[in-house]
């Protein structure tokens, strides 16, 4: 369920929590190199050394402009009453992680087009920096490098208007759309389609050019075209499944309590007797009669083979939290939610202290994408 792998926080602003994706190395390093090498290659050429700061700020600038970018979409999804993570970046850009979809057009479309607002805003406040430093005089490569990012935040803003999801101007078709028949989902349908023509186009448009000039940094086109086509649907899929679900309660898709694990247990006990399960099941652990906590195999197998027999279960649990358990007569589609939320694929079912069942993501998803 979740997009990202492990991501790393650098900052906490507006409340917002900015995070880094292991994945977006990739991308500071491509930028850095690309920038010393047309650096170092340029009429004038830099020595390495300042070549490599140049990429190295060239880097940190575009970390900057997709932050600015996504607080901007963060900080009016908020004023619109829309929960919102915090911002995530990846190695094809970052995305504002809202816990909820817009409930009206008129928040989605403020909300999608203060994106590209944004970064149009921060282009030309760069273009005017770029000027006046050309007016004073100003060492050549540091012109180029503010040229650069202005032009970048250009294209980051173009780029992002094309209508079709997951980009903004997916979302402002879908606000319109959405305004003018008073239909959501079919909306989404068109936005969601959109987008995976544009992924398509883009990904053909970097095969062509790419055999044709025999540049790598073609491959960019298709690695961003790859990821639009992959999500473009998701919203879609989430709305769909949502609407079949409807008020459906947990009860009708829930299976047994799962058995207790005692928290005294090795873990490679633990691997003997659960191994043939699902790794992401939420086991509870127990300390006599009352529950301890809650372990997966997953988190089991993450301990070193050679520390099985050593290390207990306890040792490994986590403490049981509210955002872990629903009750029978919790509908399901906000089930499902909870799990897209935290990543998880099954959540214990309660009733008062006592668990009474599981349901899973795979019953519900069954359920809801089954052919109309």
């Amino acid at each position: 369920m979740p997009l990202f792998g492990r991501a790393i926080t650098l900052f906490t602003i507006f409340g917002f929590r900015v995070r880094v994706d292991l994945s977006w190395a990739l991308l500071a390093l491509l930028v850095m190199s690309s920038t010393a090498q047309s650096f170092m290659g340029s009429d004038e050429p830099v020595p390495p050394a300042a070549a490599w700061v140049l990429g190295g700020v060239m880097a940190i600038g575009l970390l900057f402009s997709i932050v600015w970018h996504e607080l901007s979409h963060s900080l009016v999804g908020r004023r619109h009453g829309m929960k919102i993570r915090g911002i995530t970046l990846f190695m094809l850009g970052g995305v504002a992680e809202l816990e909820d979809e817009p409930s009206t057009p008129r928040g989605e479309f403020r909300m999608a087009i203060v994106g590209p607002l944004s970064s149009f805003l921060l282009a030309a406040i760069l273009g005017g920096a770029f000027f006046g430093l050309v007016a004073i005089g100003t060492w050549r490569p540091l012109l180029d490098l503010v040229g650069q990012l202005a032009l970048m935040n250009l294209a980051l803003g173009v780029f992002n208007l094309f209508p079709g999801f997951p980009l903004d101007g997916g979302r402002v078709l879908r606000a319109f759309l959405w305004h003018v028949k008073g239909d959501a989902l079919w909306a989404t349908r068109i936005a969601s389609a959109g987008g995976v023509v544009f992924g398509g186009l883009l990904m053909a448009a970097g095969i062509a050019l790419g055999l044709k000039s025999h540049e790598l940094g073609y491959v960019m086109w298709v690695l961003i075209g790859f990821f639009l086509v992959r999500v473009a649907r998701t919203p879609y899929r989430v709305m769909l499944l949502k609407s079949r679900l409807g008020p459906e309660p947990v009860s009708k898709f829930m299976g047994g309590p799962p058995e207790m694990v005692s928290r005294a247990i090795p873990v490679g006990e633990l691997m003997l007797r659960f191994g043939n399960q699902p790794h992401d099941d939420l086991l509870p652990v127990s300390d006599g009669e009352r529950m301890f906590g809650l372990v997966t195999l997953a988190q089991a197998q993450r301990v070193p083979r050679h520390e099985w027999m050593s290390r207990s279960v306890g040792e490994i649990s986590v403490r049981p939290t509210e955002h872990l358990f629903v009750t029978a007569a919790t509908s399901a589609s906000d089930a499902l939610e909870r799990m897209r939320r935290t990543g998880l694929r099954s959540l214990l079912v309660l009733d008062g202290s006592k668990i009474v069942g599981t349901v899973h993501a795979g019953d519900l998803l069954s359920f809801g994408l089954r052919p109309a």
